[in-house]
């Protein structure tokens, strides 16, 4: 990846190692003592870079560009992940973070990728199932334009937002409708 005029090459760190702040790095699954709130963010796909996560890594890896870093810096494993799909603007799936960031400039997909999380697949709806952005933007009483809502990527949603997103997929799931959960995940 070529640098920017003045930007230093940066060199990866070993998997599951960052440059986040130490304070943040929390594993909520092993750690002992204070647990941070888990904390949920927007993960931004366009129907293609979807459909590629989908078929290739099987959303068991989640990859950012570089100006994301500060905001991927604050994700903590086992923060939750919604994955909204830009085009069609429904959520259509949740990942939990099994790592903290990692920074490897090996290609991912059709492109770098360079920010990643070790992923777990919680939810994964068709993409005409989806949650309509519409629909949480109603329930939340959010008025400032759709867009500023799930964009950029990695932004961090307001808790209430979070719990309808999640019952709304716990509910996809108790009506039968087709929704691809792992054997090892469980309501």
């Amino acid at each position: 990846m070529p640098k920017r005029r003045g930007e230093k090459a940066r060199p990866s760190l070993p998997f599951g190692q960052t440059r986040g702040h130490p304070a943040r790095q929390v594993d909520r699954g092993t750690s002992v003592g204070v647990v941070a709130p888990r904390k949920h963010w927007v993960d931004f796909y366009t129907p293609e870079t979807w459909r590629d996560s989908s078929e290739t890594t099987h959303h068991e890896v989640g990859g950012f560009r570089l100006n994301r870093e500060s905001a991927a810096a604050r994700v903590a494993i086992g923060d939750y992940l919604f994955c909204y799909v830009s085009e069609i603007a429904k959520f259509v799936g949740v990942v939990e973070t099994l790592s903290l960031m990692d920074i490897n400039h090996k290609r991912l997909w059709d492109e770098t990728w360079p920010i990643r999380f070790d992923t777990k697949l919680l939810w994964k709806v068709e993409n005409r199932s989806g949650l309509p952005l519409r629909a949480v933007l109603d329930h939340v009483g959010y008025t400032r334009t759709p867009r500023s809502y799930v964009v950029p990527t990695l932004q961090q949603l307001h808790r209430r937002d979070a719990e309808y997103i999640l019952r709304w997929f716990e509910g996809m799931d108790s009506q039968g409708a087709t929704v691809t959960r792992p054997s090892h995940v469980t309501a």
